[in-house]
C-alpha cells in the first residue's frame, strides 16, 4: 500500500485572493517545520512510487489493497477493494509484441504430423518464458492464483503418466502427453505475464492478429478447397475438426477482445461471417452448435442489438437449415446421429471404457497406450471424460478448479463467452489446442484491462486535484 502525500493547501483558495496581505498572513501562519515535513513528505513518496511500481506495478493515488476485485460483481467497485491505477504511460511490449504477433499469425499453419509441436509452438515456448522472467513477479496477486489449480492439475499429469510409463516398459507416449500439459501451462502464464505488463497492447495486437488470421483462412478457403479429408475442408491443419475448432476459439477471442482493440463494427461482423462459412465447411457438427452459442451470447449484452438482429438471423438459420438438407455430406452426418443409439455413441466417443474398466475413476489409467482399452487406439472424444479417466478423481477436480477459478476471475461476460469452447470440449478432446488456452488467458487479460481502465478514469480528477497551485504574492511592500 502506498500512502498518498497530502495535497498542498490551496492559500489563495482558502483565505481569499483578492486580500494579498491576508494571504500572506496566511502562509506565514503555516509553521516553517509543518511546511519543511510536508514537502519532505511529499519528495519521499514521489521518490518511492517509482521503485513500487516493478514495471506495471500499480500506483496509487490514495491507500489500496494491491490487486483487483474479481466475482461475479467485478466492476462493483463498492464492494471490493479498489483497484489501482497503472503509470499515465501506457506500457508497450516492444519487441516481445512483434514477434507474439507473428507467433500467432503462424498458429494455423501445421507443418508436422498431429500430437507434435508445430512451428508456431517453438515461438509460443521461447515468449512465454521471456515474459514470464521479465514480468512473471509482476502478475497481481489475484491473477496469479489462477495458476495454483493449474499447477496442481499438471503435477497429478505428471505422477500419474510417469507412473504408467514405467509400468507399461517406458512408454514415451505417455510423457508427450505430459508435455504439452505443461507446455499449454506456461503459455498461459505467459500471456498473464505479457497482459499484466501492457494489458491493452497485448490485447490490441492478439485481437487484431486473431481477427486477421479468421478472414486470412476465408480467402485461402476459395483457392485451397481442395485441402480436404473426405470432402471436409481443412485447409493447412490436419484434420477438419482441427480447422473448425481453431476457428471456434478464434472468433470467442475476437469477440472477448474487440473493445478493448477498437476493432471496426464491421470488421467483427467480417469475422463472425467468415468464421461461420469456415465451420461449415469442416462439418463439424460441435464447433457449429459452439458457433451458435457464441452469437447469441454476443448479442445477449444489448437486448435492442439482439431484437433487431432477430429477423436476419431467423432469415439465416431458414437459409443454413435448408443449405444442410441439400448438402449431402451434412445430411449423413446429421443422419448418422439421428439413427445411433447410446452403445454406438459410446463407442464412437470411446466412451465405453468407462463403463467397462471404472477402476481406472479413481486414480487414472494414464493418457497413453489407448490399444488397452480400444481396439485401433482411439482416444476418449472429451476432454472431460477423458480427464477422469486417465487422471481420475484427482485429476477432473483440479481441472475443474482451474476453469472454476478462470471464469471468478474473468467476470461475468467474459466466462459466459468461454461457453462455446467447454461445449466444444464436451464431445472432443481439446485441451492440447493452443487456441483453447488464448480463449483463456483472453477472458481474464480483457476483465483485467477493464478494471484498471475504469480505476483510471475515476482516479482522474482525484489526480489532478492533488497537483498543487501556484500561490502568486504580490511584492513586499517597502
Amino acid at each position: 500500500t502506498i500512502i498518498s502525500p497530502a495535497p498542498i493547501p490551496n492559500i489563495e483558495a482558502n483565505h481569499g485572493a483578492k486580500d494579498p496581505s491576508r494571504a500572506r498572513r496566511a502562509h506565514r501562519s503555516i509553521p516553517v517545520g509543518s511546511r519543511s515535513r510536508s514537502a519532505k513528505t511529499q519528495n519521499t513518496e514521489r521518490s518511492r512510487i517509482p521503485s513500487a511500481l516493478n514495471g506495471n506495478r500499480l500506483a496509487c493515488t490514495k491507500p489500496r489493497v494491491r490487486g483487483y476485485p474479481i466475482s461475479a460483481s467485478v466492476l462493483d467497485q463498492a464492494s471490493y477493494a479498489k483497484v489501482a491505477v497503472v503509470a499515465d504511460r501506457e506500457q508497450n511490449l516492444g519487441a516481445f509484441g512483434w514477434l507474439w504477433m507473428i507467433a500467432v499469425a503462424g498458429l494455423p499453419f501445421y507443418v508436422f504430423d498431429s500430437g507434435k509441436p508445430q512451428p508456431s509452438d517453438f515461438g509460443f515456448l521461447l515468449l512465454s518464458l521471456g515474459a514470464l522472467g521479465s514480468w512473471g513477479a509482476s502478475i497481481p496477486p489475484r491473477l496469479r492464483k489462477t495458476t495454483i489449480p493449474l499447477i496442481v492439475y499438471s503435477v497429478i499429469v505428471l505422477l500419474v503418466n510417469t507412473v504408467w510409463s514405467t509400468m507399461l516398459n517406458f512408454n514415451t507416449q505417455f510423457h508427450v502427453r505430459t508435455g504439452f500439459v505443461l507446455f499449454n501451462g506456461i503459455v498461459f502464464a505467459g500471456m498473464l505475464a505479457m497482459a499484466t505488463r501492457a494489458p491493452d497492447h497485448f490485447i490490441r495486437i492478439t485481437t487484431r492478429t486473431v481477427a486477421f488470421s479468421i478472414l486470412l483462412q476465408g480467402l485461402l478457403m476459395v483457392p485451397f478447397s481442395g485441402r480436404n479429408l473426405s470432402g471436409r475442408l481443412m485447409l493447412f491443419f490436419n484434420n477438419p475438426n482441427q480447422l473448425g475448432y481453431y476457428i471456434l476459439g478464434a472468433a470467442t477471442v475476437v469477440v472477448m477482445g474487440a473493445e478493448r482493440a477498437k476493432l471496426p463494427r464491421w470488421v467483427i461482423v467480417l469475422c463472425m461471417v467468415a468464421a461461420s462459412l469456415l465451420i461449415y465447411r469442416t462439418y463439424s457438427r460441435s464447433s457449429l452448435i459452439g458457433m451458435v452459442i457464441l452469437v447469441m451470447i454476443s448479442l445477449s449484452r444489448n437486448p435492442l442489438r439482439l431484437g433487431l438482429a432477430l429477423a436476419p438471423l431467423t432469415l439465416i438459420g431458414m437459409l443454413v437449415t435448408q443449405s444442410i438438407q441439400e448438402d449431402n455430406m451434412w445430411a449423413a452426418r446429421i443422419e448418422h446421429a439421428r439413427q445411433g443409439d447410446t452403445r454406438e455413441f459410446l463407442e464412437d466417443r470411446g466412451l465405453e471404457r468407462l463403463v467397462s474398466h471404472p477402476e481406472h475413476l479413481l486414480l487414472g489409467s494414464g493418457e497413453g497406450d489407448h490399444y488397452r482399452f480400444h481396439a485401433i487406439g482411439l482416444e476418449l472424444h472429451s476432454s472431460f471424460a477423458g480427464v477422469a479417466f486417465y487422471y481420475g478423481i484427482l485429476g477432473i477436480f483440479s481441472l475443474l478448479w482451474f476453469f472454476f477459478s478462470v471464469a471468478n476471475a474473468s467476470g461475468p461476460r467474459s466466462a459466459m463467452l468461454l461457453l462455446p469452447v467447454l461445449a466444444y470440449n464436451f464431445f472432443h478432446n481439446g485441451l492440447r489446442a493452443r487456441m483453447f488456452w488464448f480463449v483463456l488467458a483472453m477472458a481474464i487479460s480483457a476483465t483485467y484491462a477493464a478494471v484498471l481502465a475504469k480505476q483510471r478514469e475515476e482516479d482522474e480528477p482525484e489526480r489532478e486535484s492533488m497537483v498543487p497551485e501556484r500561490v502568486s504574492l504580490p511584492a513586499p511592500i517597502r
